[in-house]
């Protein structure tokens, strides 16, 4: 026991969230001296080095406004107010990937907490965006924006998948049949999944499941060789956590492309979460389904 409570925090050199996880109480106390001493700094620490960053969060600063969970990736991946009155608080593995960051120059570091084996553990650092930050975000939104292509077999039918980009999870977890599988996507609203198949496709709606928001869904259905659609929509609003949504076409039509369409409304940061979309096939044969929708010959 003794050895345990003097030397535990040596038995390891993996202190990250992969290993011990340490500095709880240590990076508490820095935090606290450096908001005694800036009265007008706002400090944010990185979660990424620990299991419940949000319960060590309210455990120590309950009421401390100036405290906040962020990290300087955040700062990379969309423009934000940044200026030397914010203190970042980061592990040494984001340190360095700030260091080599293109976007960010005048880095300084004013504190270093040190990990039980003497090596930097974490540091506090302020920084600012650089001269060639917004050139480079530009470029990086007009390539977020640029949209995927695939080629999936969706209920026995090649299909070519054109999709907006997701920032979690893949094309393929939105038709696989699991619920358990997501695609996150953060860059378009509405985002957009089209799809092209080989051979025109008999459906009559679209069964999916989504993430909990209000949205908008909307299905534009092509028929072969036509630049005409039909169009449906629907919007939900106030539904339970992971709703599925049943969307019905008012007859049954013959498709060669679909265009699938959500919105998400009410959210001033959209984030659609896609758990899975059906297509509802028709059994009618093909040709009834044709004359159904443009008459007999």
């Amino acid at each position: 026991t003794n050895d345990a409570l003097s030397n535990g925090s040596t038995w390891y050199d993996d202190y990250d969230i992969g290993g011990l996880q340490y500095g709880a109480p240590q990076l508490a106390q820095g935090i606290k001296e450096e908001l005694r001493q800036s009265p007008h700094s706002v400090i944010k620490f990185s979660p990424t080095w620990t299991n419940g960053a949000s319960y060590i969060f309210r455990f120590f600063f309950p009421d401390e406004t100036r405290v906040q969970i962020e990290n300087i990736q955040a700062y990379s991946d969309a423009k934000k107010p940044l200026d030397k009155t914010i203190l970042f608080v980061v592990p040494v593995r984001e340190y360095e990937s700030a260091r080599t960051n293109p976007k960010f120059s005048n880095i300084t570091v004013e504190r270093t907490l040190l990990y039980p084996n003497g090596q930097p553990g974490f540091f506090f650092v302020r920084l600012t965006y650089s001269p060639q930050a917004d050139v480079l975000f530009v470029a990086e939104e007009a390539e977020r924006r640029k949209p995927l292509n695939a080629t999936l077999n969706i209920n026995g039918q090649t299909t070519q998948v054109t999709y907006s980009r997701f920032d979690a999870g893949r094309i393929e977890d939105v038709f696989d049949g699991d619920l358990y599988t997501l695609a996150r996507l953060d860059v378009d609203n509405p985002a957009v999944i089209n799809l092209a198949f080989n051979n025109p496709q008999i459906i009559n709606g679209i069964t999916a499941t989504f993430g909990a928001m209000d949205f908008v869904l909307t299905v534009k259905v092509f028929a072969p060789d036509s630049a005409e659609q039909k169009t449906f929509a629907q919007t939900y609003k106030n539904l339970p956590p992971d709703p599925t949504v049943k969307l019905n076409f008012d007859s049954t039509l013959q498709a060669q492309t679909i265009r699938i369409e959500v919105q998400q409304i009410n959210s001033e940061t959209p984030k659609i979460h896609i758990r899975e979309m059906t297509l509802r096939w028709s059994t009618i044969p093909m040709k009834a389904a044709y004359f159904s929708q443009h008459g007999a010959p």
